[in-house]
């Protein structure tokens, strides 16, 4: 169990606890934005709000991932988590633990004799002993730079707006200024690219856009905006996308058709399993929103979470199929 009492008092950003834990940035982000796991508020008042994780965090996130992996529902990893974080507010260095669980309850066991009297009595199925997982985590920080010692620069903007705003663009001034160091190295320049609002309006134009329908499902893409978003691709080409079910594209009553941005990757790619899930519906000629509402609703088989969520949390597309082929065939009958 790690002895070094430094690891309680540092953070990491969130695409340092990403790799770390073997999850991806946008999963970490997911986790954050539904309350599973949010970094410390501590670090976070300590760092001008930023999205920093403390060492007790990244020991968490990788229980959270291993019962994922063991295929344990998002209300029993929840439950886990509060549990956890109650014993460890009490013992921030108090790791000897195994958490236990009977498929409905989670309990902590706090000796071996506790989890072995546990699992004698038929009451436990499955065990994760977490010094175990917080020692892995302080052996694979050698090689990572606390977010506390790096330079500003290199730091993650405030969950405010405006900072976001303001990390983006920073950003992308970056970005511009490599590029247009390549393209000058090759005997000519961006400002062949057109002119610089013009060039901004093409960039911005992968940015989902807010509208009357965001509370139902949304927001969306628009045909034109998710045509730059999937590299140009002509209007036909997400036509045939929509028709064979591979993107799902719900109509407005004005005759618009809209795309939920939260079917897309950041690199503009669907979802991996989520053809899989809107084929039944399509089979059965389902109205777009009537998917949509599907995906969103909730279901006491996936532990309280949606599709959309479940999906966006695990990655697994088995445990959803034959929901989506059951509520397909009820509303088509």
């Amino acid at each position: 169990m790690p002895s070094d009492t430094r690891l309680e008092t540092i953070g990491f950003r969130a695409d340092q606890a990403a790799a770390l834990i073997g999850v991806t940035y946008r999963q970490l982000d997911y986790w954050a934005r539904t309350d599973l796991l949010t970094p410390s508020s501590s670090l976070a008042e300590t760092r001008g709000q930023q999205r920093l994780y403390s060492f007790q965090d990244l020991v968490l996130l990788r229980v959270i991932k291993r019962f994922l992996d063991a295929g344990l529902s998002l209300a029993k990893i929840r439950s886990a988590v509060r549990t956890l974080r109650e014993h460890l507010s009490e013992d921030p260095e108090q790791y000897d633990v195994t958490v236990v669980t009977d498929g409905e309850t989670i309990r902590l066991a706090r000796s071996e004799d506790d989890v072995v009297q546990v699992f004698r009595q038929g009451r436990a199925m499955f065990g994760m002993a977490v010094a175990p997982v917080a020692q892995e985590i302080a052996d694979s920080l050698d090689d990572v730079t606390p977010a506390a010692d790096q330079e500003a620069e290199e730091e993650l903007p405030s969950t405010d707006e405006s900072a976001f705003v303001e990390r983006v663009a920073s950003l992308l001034r970056d970005r511009m200024l490599d590029a247009e160091a390549d393209w000058r190295a090759g005997g000519e320049s961006l400002s062949s690219l057109g002119a610089p609002e013009a060039f901004a309006n093409r960039l911005l134009a992968s940015v989902p856009h807010r509208s009357p329908w965001d509370d139902r499902a949304g927001p969306f893409y628009t045909t034109k905006t998710l045509r730059h978003r999937l590299g140009g691709i002509s209007r036909q080409a997400v036509l045939e996308r929509r028709q064979r079910g591979s993107i799902l594209g719900l109509r407005t009553s004005d005759g618009v058709w809209v795309y939920p941005a939260w079917q897309f990757l950041d690199d503009g790619r669907p979802i991996p399993g989520l053809r899989e899930l809107i084929a039944p519906f399509v089979e059965r000629d389902i109205d777009g929103w009537e998917i949509a509402g599907w995906f969103e609703s909730t279901f006491k088989e996936l532990g309280g979470a949606s599709p959309k969520q479940f999906l966006i949390t695990t990655g697994q597309v088995e445990p959803l199929v034959p929901l989506a082929q059951d509520a397909a065939s009820r509303l088509s009958s």
